[in-house]
C-alpha cells in the first residue's frame, strides 16, 4: 500500500470519509492497514497545521511594533 499524504481540507475530508467506511473492518486485513495509514496521515496533517499556526503567531506584531499617538508627530 502506498503512503497516504493529506495536503488540504478536501483530501482530509476524503480520508475521513474513507476511514468511516473502513471502521469495523476485520482485524489484520488490508482494510485495517489502510485505516492505520489514514490515521497516520491525518495526524501528520494536523501537526502541520499546528506548526503553521504557531509560526504565524511568532510573526505577528508585538505591542512595541504598533505605532502610538495620533499620527501627527
Amino acid at each position: 500500500m502506498a503512503r497516504i499524504v493529506i495536503r488540504n481540507e478536501d483530501q482530509l475530508n476524503e480520508a475521513l470519509d474513507r476511514a468511516i467506511h473502513l471502521a469495523g473492518s476485520a482485524k489484520g486485513g488490508d482494510e485495517e492497514r489502510e485505516l492505520s495509514a489514514i490515521n497516520a496521515a491525518v495526524e501528520l496533517y494536523e501537526q502541520s497545521l499546528a506548526v503553521t499556526a504557531a509560526s504565524g503567531r511568532s510573526e505577528r506584531k508585538t505591542k512595541d511594533d504598533v505605532p502610538s499617538g495620533t499620527g501627527s508627530e
